[in-house]
């Protein structure tokens, strides 16, 4: 087989929904945003990987983040 064939090939579902994940988490958190999905979140996971944060706290925060900003940011609610 040459290897051309295999790029004819659509991605299964899995691969798809981790593709379209890749591409949603490239795009900007608001129109002007030097911030992307990808980025806040292993920022956020850096926060709390540096401090020890608890899963439950870091739920909290980001939730009141969402709140006091009142943009729909497209990040995880939850990190774990």
């Amino acid at each position: 087989m040459e290897p051309e064939q295999y790029f004819d090939e659509a991605p299964n579902d899995e691969a798809r929904r981790f593709y379209d994940q890749l591409e949603e988490s490239s795009r900007p958190l608001c129109e002007g945003s030097l911030h992307y999905a990808l980025s806040v979140a292993v920022r956020l996971m850096n926060i709390k990987s540096d401090w020890n944060v608890p899963n439950v706290a870091m739920d909290s925060m980001v939730d009141l983040l969402g709140e006091l900003v009142n943009l729909k940011f497209n990040i995880p609610k939850n990190f774990y």
